[in-house]
């Protein structure tokens, strides 16, 4: 009888992306498919368009019972208590997971059940530790970074924890950004009870997506309204839902005096285009700045972003074990049939490429036809930049077309002068989708590299087809 030892554990998935919403109901599961009629589909790219699928969703009942169920259909938006459409939150689920050896050295991954600890459920308790730095990104000052510190979910516990943020570190030469006796919610972490079928998991519950102000944001755009240094608001800022009676006191609670409400923008604008910071930093444009640059007062606006860290800690074996996850918080996905052409998931590949360059082959081969595997990864690659292409055109208003799949892509920025290829303008790389300014987007060295080594194994396949050929008709 083969005999198995748990060699390690870990949480998966290591990495998750939830999204604000401020549903009651956090949305369910589905799945991407490929609709090869391209029925309803309204861009001129079928068949392979992309079709939403209901999939089998986790719950848990007040007791933090855990069930299951399948979605009848999906909808991203849901009737809160008020009668107003809002967005569900995406709420990530982590698991318990570990990997078994074998007697014989076979290796395998699997979740933690109770039965894997003598007294059925080890003692498994969660902690989560979050951070909104985006503000400090810009101003390098410690006073504008808002974090949680660590929250501790003892074993058994399934009530819901909230984590709320605040400036730590602030000092009277970095004033803090928030303050402890009114902190911005983060989010919420709770755990489930284990269970004999899912296992030990918490859910990691997003905030619902709101912005907070300076406390003094209404007399702020009131001023520079009437001042002479040619700042003018945009009309929309005066009508700011934070600025509306009642909503003041629970969000305008900034400090004024931190360097992020107090500060300029000043930058040139093919920097602030590239890095998304005009829009980042939301502040009043002076319109009398040079020609190339951008000059704007920051109004202080921060939002309740973050992303931060997932623990789980129990004994086994006689020894204390942690292990830990990632969390991202992200706003709705307002093209869910509709991918990135570089996603997350693209780059992270891409990040373990460059550290192992035989990664490529290793998943491929290193000669002979394309195979089944290897068309599959490029026909998902080139519906994705089609998907990725038609999203930003929607996002600008326009209507265009590329007109064939070499205008759409380039090649990679050299590694070694980080100039790109095929004169891509890389400094000018738009945050909607790079590359897609009037010259071509670049891709990945991965994305890139498996495209190359697919017409490579098209050309010989055809190149041996050939010969085959024109043997046969010799030997005839």
């Amino acid at each position: 009888m083969t005999r198995s030892t748990i060699a390690c554990f870990f949480i998966g998935p290591p990495l998750a992306v939830a999204r604000v919403g401020s549903g009651r109901t956090p949305l369910d599961n589905f799945s991407l498919h490929r609709n090869t009629q391209g029925v309803g589909h309204r861009h001129a790219v079928a068949p392979g368009s992309t079709e939403i699928k209901p999939a089998l969703t986790l719950d848990m009942d007040e007791d933090g019972t855990l069930f299951s169920y399948m979605p009848r259909a999906v909808r991203f938006k849901a009737l809160n208590k008020d009668g107003k459409l809002a967005f569900r939150p995406v709420c990530p689920w982590f698991e318990l997971w570990c990997e078994e050896v074998d007697s014989d050295g076979t290796r395998r991954r699997r979740p933690v059940r109770p039965g894997d600890f003598p007294s059925g459920h080890g003692g498994v308790g969660w902690d989560i530790e979050l951070g909104n730095r985006r503000a400090w990104a810009v101003t390098r000052s410690r006073g504008d970074i808002v974090r949680s510190g660590r929250i501790a979910i003892e074993p058994n516990n399934t009530r819901p924890h909230s984590v709320p943020g605040w400036s730590q570190d602030g000092t009277n030469a970095e004033p803090p950004l928030v303050s402890a006796d009114k902190p911005i919610l983060l989010g919420s972490l709770r755990a489930a009870r284990p269970h004999s079928e899912f296992g030990f998991r918490a859910r990691f519950s997003p905030p619902p997506g709101h912005t907070y102000g300076p406390s003094d944001l209404a007399s702020r755009l009131e001023r520079h309204e009437s001042d002479k240094t040619g700042l003018h608001p945009a009309p929309a800022w005066r009508h700011l839902a934070i600025l509306r009676e009642g909503m003041r006191e629970r969000f305008l609670i900034l400090n004024p005096q931190s360097h992020w409400c107090g500060g300029r923008l000043e930058m040139p604008e093919d920097d602030a285009a590239r890095s998304g910071a005009g829009s980042l930093v939301g502040g009043l444009v002076d319109a009398d700045a040079p020609t190339g640059h951008l000059h704007a007062r920051r109004l202080g606006l921060l939002d309740d972003m973050s992303d931060g860290v997932i623990g789980c800690s129990f004994d086994y074996g006689g020894k204390a074990h942690r292990v830990c996850a990632r969390v991202l918080v992200g706003p709705p996905d307002f093209c869910p049939d509709q991918r990135p052409a570089l996603s997350l998931a693209d780059l992270l590949r891409d990040r373990a490429y460059q550290a192992d360059r035989t990664l490529l082959r290793r998943c491929h081969g290193a000669d002979g036809e394309p195979g089944t595997a290897l068309t599959a990864a490029i026909t998902e690659e080139i519906q994705a930049l089609f998907e990725g292409f038609f999203m930003h055109d929607a996002r600008a208003g326009q209507d265009m077309a590329p007109r064939d799949f070499k205008s759409l892509v380039n090649a990679p920025p050299n590694e070694v002068t980080g100039q790109p290829a095929y004169g891509n303008s890389f400094n000018k790389i738009p945050v909607t989708l790079p590359g897609s300014n009037t010259t071509p987007m670049h891709l990945t060295r991965w994305q890139y590299d498996l495209l190359e080594l697919w017409i490579k194994r098209l050309e010989s396949a055809s190149l041996a087809s050939a010969r085959a050929m024109g043997e046969t008709r010799h030997d005839a």
